[in-house]
């Protein structure tokens, strides 16, 4: 299954990133992202996600905890993780084997 292409889906986790993360990532902010996503805030879990995936931050790119931190904003119900942790799976991103019924079952909650 593939689900991505070339569309704009696949460029609104960057742009979310973008909007929402510069002041968390500025002054050595990627420690306070960290710190937030730790304590549960579901957009920080996200756009941690999205760093870890992406390089973003000045982290390298780490598909394990990439995953991981998509879970945590998907199980919160946060539709973008939802979709990211979705496309994890139907990659088998990090650690995750790869599973279409995972990845359609995600998909669909992020919708």
């Amino acid at each position: 299954m593939r689900f991505c292409g070339r569309s704009l889906r696949c460029l609104l986790p960057v742009l979310l990133f973008l909007a929402t993360a510069p002041n968390m990532l500025a002054n050595s902010g990627t420690a306070v992202l960290i710190e937030q996503a730790e304590n549960g805030d579901g957009v920080a879990q996200l756009n941690l996600g999205l760093a870890y995936a992406n390089a973003f931050g000045g982290l390298s790119t780490d598909d394990t905890k990439a995953a991981y931190w998509f879970r945590q904003a998907a199980e919160q119900g946060y539709a973008e993780a939802q979709y990211q942790l979705g496309a994890a799976y139907e990659k088998g991103l990090g650690e995750l084997s790869t599973d279409d019924i995972q990845a359609l079952y995600w998909y669909r909650k992020a919708a």
